[in-house]
């Protein structure tokens, strides 16, 4: 059995497991890329999809694909360079750091009345807003 097939099927036990909701949103577009000496490399859309998948189903997509190809298996998910390029012919124009900081200058009043209490530092994170919070994090950075 080949990588394809072998996540395939880890695919469909998944997509039994799961909500559809979650399904297509985490781990419909991913696809496998090699599969050599007990690892597993899978491609992911972004980083953010990649660390979801990491936290929260690393653990059982190693135990199915252990079943799978009756041997023990490890598992990385990587963002693949393809997704990576589209997103970069999407971009209209390449901004550097420089030009990026003299443009948020301008946008942002220096005399902007932000609390400082609405910071991700002192932002409880819990069971329902997890989503929420690493997507606004991950738009900050």
């Amino acid at each position: 059995m080949d990588a394809e097939q072998a996540w395939t099927s880890v695919k469909g036990q998944l997509q039994m497991d799961m909500s559809r909701a979650s399904f297509n949103t985490w781990v419909k577009d991913t696809h496998a890329l090699s599969y050599e000496d007990g690892r597993m490399v899978v491609a992911v859309q972004n980083a953010y999809a990649r660390d979801w998948l990491e936290n929260r189903l690393s653990s059982t997509v190693v135990r199915l694909l252990s079943g799978i190809l009756n041997r023990h298996v490890t598992v990385d998910f990587v963002v693949e360079q393809a997704y990576i390029e589209t997103d970069a012919e999407i971009t209209e124009e390449v901004v550097s750091d420089a030009d990026l900081s003299t443009r948020l200058e301008k946008t942002v009043p220096t005399n902007a009345n932000l609390s400082p209490r609405y910071t991700f530092d002192n932002f409880i994170v819990g069971s329902n807003n997890r989503l929420a919070h690493a997507a606004a994090q991950a738009v900050a950075d």
